[in-house]
């Protein structure tokens, strides 16, 4: 049993790294991608949070946004 724990933990653990984008030295998670515009630049815009409640927006263009 304890060894099944385990597992499932470093499972959603590796999860949950896999699926973070690095900024500023602190990983973030994709909370939604969106066109709409940053500055005066319109395209897609990833909307981020870190684990502490830090938020950041990352503007991508026509490309899709990075997990």
């Amino acid at each position: 049993m304890k060894k099944i724990l385990f597992i499932s933990s470093l499972v959603l653990i590796f999860i949950a790294q896999s699926k973070a984008y690095f900024i500023n030295g602190k990983y973030f998670t994709l909370e939604k991608c969106e066109y709409g515009n940053l500055g005066y630049e319109y395209g897609n815009v990833g909307y981020y949070k870190s684990s502490d409640g830090e938020r950041a927006k990352v503007f991508f263009g026509t490309s899709w946004c990075e997990y």
